[in-house]
């Protein structure tokens, strides 16, 4: 029988193809059980970093902002999901573009002015591990 041709292993250039790459996803929430809901969601499917407060994730960014998408909690201590985003849209614009909002359903009223202003997708918590995957599967168009 003949060799069955293997594709050359020498890389090509320009970007890796989807195929292998994994899109990349912050996790941001002060609640270590919302982190493992996430964590269980997604850490299959895609690179998954977390962190445990606005001030973690955006220490994170300052090093790293290559992220297809930024899971964030609104309401956090010392720096909110909010400020987390301000800072995002003053140093990144593109990267603030990738957040997308963890609401727990209690808004301030500056919560609520801060959801009107940014268009930003949001989820609604609590939410089910599949109904997370899915909506990260749709806002990142990743075929199931």
């Amino acid at each position: 029988a003949e060799p069955a041709d293997f594709p050359a292993a020498t890389p090509t250039p320009g970007p890796r193809a989807r195929e292998d790459t994994r899109e990349r996803i912050l996790a941001v929430d002060d609640e270590d059980m919302l982190l493992t809901v996430v964590t269980r969601a997604l850490e299959q499917r895609y690179d998954l970093v977390c962190a445990r407060s606005g001030s973690e994730a955006m220490e994170i960014l300052q090093k790293d902002k290559d992220f297809d998408l930024v899971l964030c909690d609104l309401h956090m201590p010392s720096v909110s999901g909010a400020e987390l985003h301000d800072w995002a849209v003053d140093h990144d614009p593109d990267l603030a573009s990738r957040f997308v909002f963890m609401t727990a359903g209690a808004f301030t009223p500056r919560t609520v002015e801060f959801l009107k202003r940014v268009p930003n997708a949001q989820i609604r918590k609590p939410f089910e591990v599949a109904q997370l995957r899915e909506f990260v599967e749709v806002l990142l168009g990743v075929p199931a």
